[in-house]
C-alpha cells in the first residue's frame, strides 16, 4: 500500500523515486594519471583553484493534483440506464454501450435503445377437443414469461426502451421510454400489459472527488429501475431465466452509492436507497361483476396484478455492498426489504385486531467472473422471506414473481385447475441458487469444424427450496409447502458464416423434483442472422419441441386450458442503438 501511495501520494511511485539527486560538490577530480600504484608517498601541496559558487538548489513546485481514472459507480447492481436486453447478449459480441459522459467538459445529449419484436406461434391441441392439431399465437406453452417459474427465454415478449440522456460530468438528467407490447400488432385495450411511455425519469448527482483521489460519491433521485442479481456478463443482461435474484426495484425515492478505491487494483462500492410506489393497483370487487356470469374477478389473469387482496402503500429499502477486482471480478452482498401496511385492506379488522403489515426481505451474495480467457461466470445465492405476501406490490421485484401474488403462485403454488381453487399460502421462505457460465472456445482449439469463426457455449441452472407451512389445518386451499424445484439447459452457438450463426438449446425444467408430471424437456435449434460478424442487429428464427409431463400446464392467460402447444416457432428481430 505504500509502495503504491509513495512519497507525495503520486501512484506508483516509492520512496526512492521521491529521493532528489544530490547536489555536486566543489571537490576537484584526482589527476588522469595518478593511480594507485603510481601515487608519491607524500602529497603534494594542492594548487590554489578560483573558488566557485555551489549550484542553487532546486526549486520548488506544486505537485500536480491527483485525479481518480476509474468511472465512478453509480450502483452495486446494474445502473438504471444500462440497456435491458435479453439473455442473447450473453453469447454474441456487443459493443460498449455505456460511453461515459465524464469525458466532456460540456453538455451533451446522448440517445440509445434496444428494441425486440417479432412472433411466437404454438402448435398443439384443438380447442375443441377434436383430432388432430391447430395453430395459437400467442402460443399456450409453459412457463410462457419471466414472471413465472417455469419460464427458459424460449419466447421472449416483445420489448422495447428508449434511453435519453443530457448530462454534464457532474450532473445526469434521464428519461427512459419503454413498452412490453406493440400496439398496432396487438390488442390496443390489452389490460394485461403495461401501456408504452414514460417509464423513468431522474436526476444523477457526481461528486467524484468526494474522497479525493480515492473515488467520490453519486445521488440518484426521482423515479427509477435499479436491478440486483444479474447472472449475465457483465451484468448486461438478467440471464436465461430473466430473474433479478435479489430483485428490481420498482419505485420514486434515492440511492446513495460511494465508490472507494482500496488500492490500484481493488474498489469498494457501498449503495443504499428508499423509495415507495406512487399508486397502488385499484382492486375490483366481485359485486361489479355479477352481471357477467358469476365467478371469481379477482382471479381473472387480465387484470394487471388483481391479486385475492388489495394492494397498499408499498414501500422499499436496500443496502448493498460490492468489491471490484482489476475490472474482471466482483463480490457482492445484498439486502432489500419490501413493505405494506396493508392499509387499503377492505374488510374491517375486529375490534381490537392489528391488520397485519405485508413483508418481504431479501438478503443474499453473488460473485461474477468476467474475462475472455476464463469466460464468464455468474453464482449467487439469495434467501426470501416473505409474510402475508399477498397485498405486496412490485417496490422490490422478486424473482419470478413481480407482486407478492404472483411470487406466492409460483413459488407456494398456482391455481389448482381440476379442484378449481388456488392456493391461500401467503407466508413462507425460498431460498435460490443460481449459476451461469459462458465460454468461447476457439482461442483454446485449433481449426474449428466448417471453419468456423467460433464456437460459444453456455451452461445455467436455478435450483429452489421453497417452505409454506399449512397454518389453517380446516382449509383445502392451504397447503403444506416443502418443495424442490430444479431447472438447467445449455446452449451452443457456431459462427459459421460473417452472416449466419446455428445454435441448440436445451431445457431440463422440474417446478416439483418429486413430480415430475408437472415439468418438461425442450430442445431448440436456431438460426441467427445478421449483417456482419460484430454487427448490433439479430434475426431469430428457432423452433423448439417441449415433451411435456401429464400436468405441465400452459401458463397465463390460459389457466383455465389443461394441455398445452407441444411445438414452438418463433421469428424475433433484436437491436440495440
Amino acid at each position: 500500500m505504500l509502495a503504491w501511495f509513495g512519497a507525495g501520494g503520486v501512484p506508483g511511485a516509492s520512496a526512492q523515486d521521491a529521493t532528489p539527486p544530490a547536489a555536486p560538490t566543489a571537490e576537484p577530480a584526482a589527476p588522469a594519471t595518478a593511480t594507485p600504484e603510481t601515487a608519491p608517498a607524500t602529497e603534494a601541496p594542492a594548487a590554489e583553484v578560483p573558488a566557485t559558487e555551489a549550484p542553487a538548489a532546486l526549486p520548488e513546485f506544486e505537485p500536480l493534483p491527483l485525479r481518480r481514472s476509474k468511472p465512478l459507480q453509480v450502483s452495486v447492481g446494474r445502473s438504471p440506464t444500462s440497456l435491458d436486453v435479453g439473455n442473447e447478449a450473453d453469447m454474441m459480441a456487443v459493443a460498449d454501450e455505456e460511453a461515459a459522459a465524464a469525458q466532456l467538459k460540456d453538455w451533451s445529449f446522448q440517445f440509445k435503445g434496444y428494441l425486440r419484436a417479432g412472433i411466437g406461434v404454438g402448435l398443439g391441441p384443438r380447442n375443441d377437443g377434436g383430432e388432430g392439431l391447430e395453430v395459437h399465437s400467442p402460443p399456450r406453452i409453459i412457463g410462457g414469461g419471466s414472471g413465472r417459474w417455469e419460464y427458459a427465454s424460449l419466447n421472449q415478449n416483445p420489448s422495447l426502451s428508449l434511453y435519453f440522456n443530457f448530462s454534464n460530468p457532474l450532473v445526469s438528467a434521464n428519461i427512459i421510454m419503454s413498452a412490453s407490447t406493440l400496439v398496432d400488432s396487438s390488442f390496443e385495450g390489452n389490460l394485461d400489459r403495461a401501456s408504452p411511455g414514460v417509464r423513468q425519469a431522474y436526476l444523477i448527482l457526481k461528486y467524484p472527488d468526494a474522497f479525493g483521489y480515492r473515488g467520490g460519491l453519486s445521488l440518484t433521485v426521482g423515479g427509477f429501475s435499479n436491478r440486483y442479481g444479474s447472472a449475465g456478463r457483465e451484468q448486461v443482461s438478467s440471464g436465461y431465466y430473466g430473474a433479478y435474484l435479489f430483485g428490481r426495484t420498482h419505485v420514486a425515492g434515492y440511492t446513495l452509492t460511494a465508490d472507494i478505491d482500496l488500492d490500484s487494483d481493488w474498489e469498494l462500492v457501498l449503495e443504499q436507497g428508499l423509495g415507495a410506489k406512487l399508486e397502488a393497483i385499484p382492486f375490483l370487487n366481485n359485486q361489479y361483476f355479477e352481471d357477467f356470469g358469476g365467478g371469481d374477478v379477482r382471479d381473472l389473469d387480465y387484470f394487471e396484478g388483481q391479486g385475492r387482496a388489495p394492494q397498499g402503500s408499498n414501500f422499499a429499502h436496500h443496502v448493498h455492498a460490492g468489491v471490484l477486482y482489476r475490472g474482471w471480478l466482483m463480490m457482492a452482498a445484498h439486502y432489500l426489504t419490501s413493505w405494506t401496511p396493508d392499509d387499503n385492506n377492505q374488510t374491517p379488522p375486529m375490534p381490537g385486531v392489528q391488520v397485519e403489515e405485508g413483508r418481504a426481505t431479501v438478503v443474499g451474495a453473488e460473485v461474477h467472473v468476467d474475462g475472455d480467457a476464463i469466460g464468464n461466470g455468474y453464482l449467487g445465492f439469495s434467501h426470501v422471506d416473505v409474510k402475508n405476501v399477498l397485498p405486496l406490490g412490485n417496490a422490490v421485484q422478486l424473482p419470478h414473481g413481480s407482486t407478492g401474488r404472483s411470487f406466492a403462485e409460483s413459488f407456494f403454488g398456482a391455481r389448482d385447475r381440476i379442484q378449481g381453487f388456488t392456493p391461500t399460502n401467503d407466508t413462507g421462505t425460498v431460498d435460490t441458487l443460481l449459476f451461469q457460465y459462458t465460454l468461447g472456445l476457439a482461442q483454446y482449439m485449433g481449426q474449428l469444424p466448417l471453419d468456423a469463426r467460433d464456437i460459444r457455449m453456455a451452461w445455467y441452472a436455478m435450483f429452489n427450496h421453497a417452505v409454506s407451512p399449512k397454518t389453517d389445518p380446516n382449509s383445502v386451499a392451504n397447503l403444506d409447502v416443502d418443495t424442490y424445484k430444479l431447472k438447467w439447459g445449455t446452449e451452443w452457438q457456431m459462427d459459421t458464416l460473417s452472416w449466419l450463426t446455428l445454435g441448440f438449446q436445451f431445457d431440463y425444467v422440474q417446478p416439483d423434483i418429486s413430480d415430475t408430471k408437472q415439468g418438461y424437456l425442450a430442445i431448440t435449434p436456431r438460426a441467427i442472422i445478421r449483417s456482419t460478424w460484430e454487427s448490433k442487429e439479430r434475426i431469430l428464427l428457432s423452433y423448439t419441441h417441449f415433451f411435456l409431463g401429464d400436468t405441465a400446464f400452459p401458463a397465463s392467460p390460459f389457466s383455465d386450458i389443461l394441455e398445452s402447444d407441444s411445438e414452438l416457432f418463433t421469428l424475433t428481430a433484436i437491436m440495440s442503438f
